[in-house]
C-alpha cells in the first residue's frame, strides 16, 4: 500500500462536518487542515456527483449503517478533476452513526485497496486495535488504544479531540463573527477580544505607543469593513487581524523607507534588507497558529536561528527538499495563496 501522504482519512460528525483530518489533505486537494474542518467535504472538493449519488450514499451510512464505497470525480482547489475512490464506514453510539469514518486512497492504489478495506471493514468497525492500526497505516498517527477501550473512546481521545482543542479558540470567534455579520453592534466581542493583542504586537515594532494605538485602530475599522466577506473556514480571527496588522506595518515601514530614501538617509540596498528582516520576523510570529508543530520547528530554526535548510534537514532527519518544501508552503500560506 502506498505511504499515508499518498492517501485521505477523515472523520465527519453525524451532520457531515470534518472533525479531523489527516495532513495529506494539502497534497491531495489543495486545501490546508485548517480550511478542512469544520466544512463538508461537498463544499471543498466534492458535490460534482447527481442528486441519487448522495442519497444513497447517506441512506448506506447513516440508515443501513453500511460500508459506503465507491468512485466519483471530486476536484482541487485550484479547480482541477480529482478522480476518487471513496470509502466511509459509520462508528456507532448508542446504535446510532456519530461519526463517519472515511478513506480515499491515492489512484495507483485503487486495486489492492478496494479489495483490502471491503473485506477488512467488519472488523474495523468493531476491532478497536484493527481500526488504529489501519488509520496508523494511513496518518501516521499513532493510535495507542487503552485496556476496554471503544473503537468510538479510541478515535475521539487520539484523533478528534486534539483537533478539537487546536481549533477551540477559532470556533469561539466563528461563532462571534456570525453574530457581528448579523449585527455589527455584536463586532465589539472580537475588538474587546484581540484589541490589546494587536496594540502589543505593533507596540513591539514601533517606538511611538500613541502611532501604536492608532494604527490598531486602523487594522479594526479594515477588519470591520471586510466583515461581510470574511469566511468562518479561514484562520482564527486572531490570525486574520494579525495578517491586516502585518500589512499596515510593512505600508508603514515602506512609506518611511520612501521617505529616507529620498532624503539620502537609507541606500536602496539597506531597504532591502530592512524589509527582509521585518518581514523574515512577521512571518515567523505569524506562521505559529497555522502550521503543524513539525513546521513550526523548521520555521523557528530558519528564520529565528538563522539555520540553513541544510543544516535543519540534518538536524530533523528530512531531505533538505522536503525542509524547502515546508518553507514554501508556509509563505504560501502568510501570502494567503493557501
Amino acid at each position: 500500500m502506498e505511504p499515508p501522504e499518498k492517501g485521505l482519512v477523515l472523520l465527519t460528525d453525524a451532520s457531515g462536518r470534518i472533525a479531523y483530518v489527516s495532513q495529506s489533505v494539502e497534497d491531495w486537494s489543495g486545501f490546508s487542515v485548517a480550511e478542512s474542518i469544520g466544512s463538508k467535504p461537498g463544499e471543498l472538493w466534492g458535490g460534482s456527483m447527481e442528486k441519487g449519488f448522495y442519497q444513497e450514499f447517506w441512506k448506506t451510512v447513516a440508515i443501513d449503517r453500511q460500508l459506503f464505497s465507491a468512485r466519483l470525480t471530486n476536484h482541487t482547489k485550484s479547480g482541477s478533476i480529482l478522480p476518487s475512490l471513496l470509502s466511509v464506514l459509520p462508528i456507532m453510539q448508542d446504535g446510532q452513526a456519530k461519526y463517519f469514518f472515511a478513506m480515499q486512497p491515492n489512484q495507483m492504489a485503487w486495486s489492492v485497496y478496494e479489495a483490502e478495506f471491503a473485506k477488512e471493514w467488519p472488523r474495523l468497525s468493531r476491532d478497536p486495535q484493527a481500526l488504529a492500526l489501519w488509520i496508523e497505516r494511513w496518518t501516521g498517527s499513532k493510535m495507542n488504544v487503552l485496556p476496554n477501550e471503544s473503537v468510538l473512546a479510541c478515535v475521539e481521545r487520539t484523533l478528534i479531540n486534539p483537533i478539537t482543542e487546536r481549533f477551540a479558540g477559532r470556533n469561539i470567534d466563528h461563532r462571534s463573527v456570525i453574530l457581528a455579520q448579523e449585527d455589527l453592534r455584536q463586532y465589539a466581542s472580537l475588538f474587546e477580544r484581540y484589541y490589546g493583542t494587536i496594540v502589543n504586537y505593533l507596540r513591539r515594532r514601533l517606538s511611538d505607543v500613541a502611532e501604536a494605538e492608532d494604527l490598531a485602530q486602523d487594522v479594526f475599522i479594515k477588519a470591520m469593513n471586510g466583515l461581510s466577506k470574511y469566511q468562518v473556514r479561514n484562520a482564527s480571527y486572531k490570525t486574520y487581524l494579525l495578517r491586516i496588522a502585518h500589512n499596515e506595518l510593512l505600508n508603514r515601514y515602506r512609506r518611511v523607507a520612501t521617505e529616507l530614501k529620498w532624503a539620502g538617509e537609507l541606500s536602496p540596498m539597506r531597504t532591502g534588507s530592512l524589509m527582509t528582516d521585518l518581514e523574515n520576523r512577521d512571518a515567523l510570529e505569524r506562521a505559529m497558529d497555522i502550521l503543524t508543530e513539525v513546521d513550526r520547528q523548521i520555521l523557528r530554526a530558519f528564520y529565528a536561528e538563522g539555520r540553513t535548510s541544510a543544516e535543519i534537514a540534518l538536524r530533523m532527519g528530512k531531505s533538505e527538499n522536503a525542509i524547502k518544501l515546508v518553507l514554501s508552503r508556509a509563505r504560501k500560506r502568510l501570502r494567503g495563496e493557501l
